[in-house]
Parts: C-alpha cells; structure tokens; sequence
C-alpha cells in the first residue's frame, strides 16, 4: 500500500503537522486554523512527486525561484512562510524536504 506522510512543521498558522495520507482525507477543525493551508502543502508534495518521476529530473525545482513559484505563489501561501518554515515528504519511492532558511530542496529515492 502506497503510504505518503507530510510533515509540515512551523509554516503559519500550523505549528506542527505529522500526516499519513490515505486515498480519502478528511480534515475537521476550526475555522482559520491551517485545514486548507495543510491540505495545498500534501498536494502540492502529491503533485511534485509525480513530476519529478514523469520528468527524471529535479532541476527545475531545485532552484529557489522553481520550488517558491509552485508552492508559495501557486497556492497563495506567501502571507504564511516564516524564516524557519520547513517541510518534509516521504513516500514509498522518494523523499523530499525543503527549508525557507536553506532555500533549497533536498531530494532522494528510496531503496
């Protein structure tokens, strides 16, 4: 069974997020308190996954400007990013972090 789980740690208003992803997700809470800005952060790594295999290559995504077009500016998640915001992804197949302090992604395959 393919297993995806982001974690998501200081990227406004979430503090700390560690979720496994299952085919079907359902995110209850209160109002304003990150539901739709965890749910773009685990599709957009869903997305760059699949990107980064259909292409065999991380290039683009590699620079600072590739990886902040997709995420930040696609999503609107601008307003939300702190110096320290991270973000980390890993699948059956691949795993990938980024950090706004190293302003780069890190990638690998798994074995």
């Amino acid at each position: 069974m393919l297993v995806q789980s982001p974690c998501i740690i200081y990227w406004l208003p979430i503090s700390f997020a560690d979720i496994e992803l299952k085919r079907i997700n359902v995110v209850i809470g209160p109002q304003s308190q990150g539901k739709s800005t965890l749910l773009k952060i685990a599709s957009f790594c869903v997305w760059l996954e699949k990107r980064i295999e259909l292409g065999q290559s991380t290039e683009y995504f590699l620079t600072e400007s590739g990886f902040n077009n997709h995420l930040w500016a696609f999503h609107k998640l601008e307003e939300y990013i702190r110096p320290d915001s991270f973000i980390s992804y890993e699948s059956d197949y691949m795993m990938f972090s980024c950090s706004t302090y190293l302003k780069c992604l890190l990638y690998g395959y798994r074995r």
